[in-house]
């Protein structure tokens, strides 16, 4: 009976010890004090390429809770925290495990990437996290992380100290290498499954869990164990059995496909978190966030008959009628069938670190790197190579052969070869990660860019000269080996690889904007790894235009038209594809795009059109419900407050000025709110001024701005139309549009200018306007294409107005006081002097009072 399966990564050796204080750890097993990174993140330890199974014993001492200033603060960290930061830097985009074994405290793990102004949280095992993992201490397994540093914080509670012993496991992403019998197809890996993960093998069929945490399948597909469901995404870890394939999530959900005569595919209800799973030949295995073994399928030798004193678990494997599980303590239990004693566990056996099981034989990896094998030994399966097979860091087991990866990750397969699933190809090279099936044999091949040095895509004669100017020295960017120097062993590593680098296929990490019109259009920007070769872009399966690779880690492309729904992204280039499932949202807009990219004749700014356009929002649009234009205004920082004109000083409630970050897009009216659209929405028009006069004709009355609303009157205009008012932050931001004078930009002053005589450039005001408002539009824009942003009418402000507000206003997105008796005006209007224009000018009305003819509004809008 043929079966397959992978064995779980455990626990790697331990290897020494570590002392740690808040700044001036020494150096130890090539760990090195990091420093703050450029203010950003947490004294930390990093961890170096070529350490990677490296345990430490870590003096958790009292260490900052946050930085004294700067990014990171709002991570909020108690007073009493006791905690540690390490930050590992991921070569190239993998799987990291991180493993507690012992603590004398209750240990806490969460862990971040990103940038520390922008930190996402990818993984936790703490009390606030659900689960809360198995128990005292704290384990993430096979967690995927993008290329780059991962910040680690691990912390106890109530002001504890101790020691803790833990693992950092790290594989790559890479390609897929197979060998052995192939009659069903189960070694023809795709050409387009690009990288990998994890892999597994079932009897006739291969399984990989891909780094974007979907799942692919080659091979026997008779029961459909390779009919992966449309749906599933967020996987962690697979598994499989002789016909039928298993699949864990990161949310602990477990899902199943293929055979299923034994109801190996009908997880139990009652398995309410699952952490880890495997896959015997008609059996499914799985362990509970709290170390308990779950069992189901196939029982007819008692291999689903968890013994009831085994206690909690770190590790499973399921082989044909029986099963396996790795204790903490590093001893093993077997139970199912014993007919070639592969239940018979070795009296002495003790301090193992990971287990493997195939038909009817059992393995065992100690801490040592040795390896044991029981059970059926037919094909030789459990004579295991003498002891030149040296340090072995992993195992796994196939129907009658045994594999082995060394610690300088060679490969070692011994037993059953008729199909030739023991025969390693010479030309395999270093190896990550294996699995072995019914008849074949599998493994991941990292892409052999480590010595790249200069990231030209090869590793050749300016790399050479940057490893022999470095020789000697300690220099982590040439130490390619990681054993603390810089020497003989680095530059055989850089004339082996001495060429072009094995390229990898591309991945998609994320898009921005994900949702946009069913038109298409909007342009969109893609992250990830390997995008410098991408040549197209598909979106729910048509060819996106405008593709341009801007950098190895950024596409930019336009949204083709589609109908309603989420749309798989998909890039292609000439080292392969990757796909992000329900990476785009087509949707109803609520505008229709009237220009894609700033006009270069209105927004002249280059460095202005260049942000608006990073956004990948359209730049000018029209609201669909009520017909007004509006332009959107990028996010960015600037110094808000007093802007003196040459003949007018500032109020002190224009004081102090102080810098001002918006962190959103938001679009704003490119004119003041006309009468005819107030009409439209309204039914009625309560300005002052609607009757013709000499200098504005009766056919345009219309577009004059609506006047005598009130505050209050307008959030009747606004229900249910998605608009707003600006706050007072987004206003003087969108009037000022880079400019840091008195008055905006104009004709003849692209910097803007202090100067009250040229005023009449931008606004209609008491000195020009001949005592009434002027249609909107009729004065220069600013430079994102705004009028009347001086002049015209007032405009209301969303915020509650204080004139000591600036005192202690937010640096970040400020929106006004929490209450108070009067509305923030802006602007100025047609009857007011030129320094009530200025950008900085603010005044305060109560948002009731209505009938003022020289008060008016425009609207403001949130992109979604």
């Amino acid at each position: 009976m043929n079966c397959a399966h992978i064995a779980p990564r455990v626990l790697a050796l331990l290897l020494g010890s570590l002392s740690l204080t808040p700044a001036t750890a020494a150096p130890v097993l090539g760990f090195l004090p990091l420093g703050v990174l450029g203010d950003e993140c947490k004294t930390a330890l990093e961890a170096r390429l070529g350490l990677n199974d490296a345990v430490n014993t870590a003096t958790m001492t009292a260490s900052a809770n946050a930085p004294a200033a700067g990014e990171c603060q709002f991570l909020n960290w108690l007073p009493t925290t006791k905690d540690a930061w390490w930050v590992y830097d991921a070569p190239t985009a993998g799987r990291m495990s991180l493993h507690f074994c012992t603590s004398n405290f209750d240990t806490s793990v969460v862990v971040y990437q990103g940038s520390c102004s922008a930190l996402t949280r990818i993984a936790c095992d703490d009390d606030g996290c659900a689960p809360t993992g198995p128990g005292f201490q704290s384990k993430i397994d096979g967690l995927p992380v993008s290329a780059g540093p991962v910040y680690i914080r691990v912390g106890g509670y109530g002001g504890a100290t101790g020691t803790a012993q833990f693992t950092l496991d790290f594989k790559p992403d890479g390609r897929v290498v197979s060998w052995g019998r192939n009659i069903e197809g189960q070694r023809s890996v795709p050409a387009s499954l690009g990288a990998v993960a994890v892999i597994t093998a079932g009897d006739a069929h291969s399984v990989a869990l891909k780094p974007d945490g979907t799942v692919a399948c080659w091979g026997l597909d008779d029961e459909g164990q390779c009919t992966v469901p449309d749906l599933l995404s967020g996987v962690i870890a697979i598994a499989a059995g002789q016909e039928h394939s298993v699949a864990l999530t990161s949310g602990g959900v477990i899902g199943c496909w293929g055979g299923n005569l034994y109801g190996q595919c009908n997880t139990p209800v009652n398995l309410a978190w699952a952490t880890a799973i495997s896959a015997g030949a008609f059996h499914s295995m799985a362990i509970t966030a709290g170390g308990t073994v779950v069992c189901w399928g196939q029982n007819t030798s008692g291999q689903c008959n968890v013994p009831s004193s085994l206690g909690p678990v770190a590790a499973i494997a399921g082989g044909g009628f029986h099963s396996a599980a790795l204790r903490p303590d590093g001893t093993v239990a077997c139970w199912g069938s014993n007919t070639s004693g592969q239940c018979n566990v070795p009296v002495s056996l003790s301090t193992v670190t990971a287990i493997a099981a195939g038909d009817a034989h059992t393995v065992a990896l100690r801490s040592n790197g040795n390896v044991v094998c029981w059970g059926s030994n037919f094909f030789s399966q459990c004579v295991v190579p003498p002891s030149t097979l040296g340090t072995v860091k992993a195992i796994a087991a196939g129907d009658g052969h045994t594999i082995a990866l060394k610690a300088d990750g060679a490969v070692v397969c011994w037993g059953a070869s008729l199909n030739g699933q023991s025969n390693v190809p010479a030309s395999l090279g270093t190896v990550s990660s294996i699995a072995g099936g019914g008849s074949h044999t599998m493994a991941v091949v990292p892409y052999t860019c480590a010595a790249d040095l200069d990231g030209d895509g090869s590793s050749g004669a300016a790399d050479l000269s940057g490893l022999l100017a470095a020789w000697g020295t300690n220099n982590a960017s040439f130490d390619l080996d990681g054993d603390g120097s810089v020497g003989a062993s680095d530059l055989s590593m850089l004339l082996t690889s001495w060429g072009a680098c094995d390229a990898a296929p591309p991945s998609v990490a994320n898009l921005s904007p994900n949702s946009g019109p069913l038109a298409g259009g909007t342009r969109v920007t893609i992250t990830g790894t390997n995008l410098s070769a991408v040549t197209g872009v598909t979106i729910g399966g048509a060819a996106a235009t405008n593709v341009v690779a801007l950098s190895p880690t950024t596409v930019s492309a336009v949204t083709p038209a589609r109908t309603a729904g989420a749309k798989t992204v998909s890039v292609t280039g000439a080292d392969g594809s990757a796909n992000l499932p329900n990476g785009f949202t087509y949707t109803n807009p609520w505008y229709t795009v009237l220009e894609q990219d700033p006009n270069p004749f209105v927004v002249t700014s280059a460095t202005l059109r260049n942000a608006i356009v990073a956004t990948g929002l359209p730049w000018r649009v029209r609201d669909n419900g009520t017909n007004i234009e509006m332009v959107l205004i990028p996010p960015g920082t600037f110094i808000m407050g007093c802007s003196a004109s040459n003949a007018f000083a500032c109020d002190p409630s224009e004081n102090p000025t102080h810098s001002v970050t918006l962190t959103n897009a938001f679009y704003i009216g490119r004119y003041e709110v006309t009468q005819a659209q107030w009409t439209a929405k309204m039914g009625s028009n309560p300005s002052g001024f609607q009757s013709a006069s000499a200098e504005v004709p009766a056919a345009q009355v219309p577009l004059r701005p609506v006047e005598g609303v009130s505050w209050n009157m307008i959030q009747g205009f606004l229900s249910g139309t998605g608009l707003r008012l600006p706050t007072e932050a987004e206003w003087e931001f969108a009037y000022r549009a880079g400019t840091t004078t008195a008055f905006h930009s104009m004709p003849g002053f692209p910097n803007g200018t202090n100067d009250d005589t040229q005023v009449g450039n931008i606004a209609w005001f008491g000195s020009n306007s001949f005592g009434q408002p002027r249609p909107v539009g009729g004065k220069a824009a600013n430079a994102l294409g705004l009028h009347d942003m001086s002049g015209n009418v007032l405009e209301w402000m969303n915020d509650w107005y204080s004139a000591t507000y600036y005192a202690s206003s937010p640096s970040t997105n400020p929106s006004g006081p929490a209450t108070g008796a009067s509305r923030v005006l802006r602007g100025g209007s047609w009857n007011i002097v030129n320094g009530s224009l200025r950008a900085s000018r603010r005044i305060g009305i109560t948002p009731g009072v209505m009938g003022a003819d020289n008060v008016g509004f425009r609207v403001a809008r949130n992109p979604v």
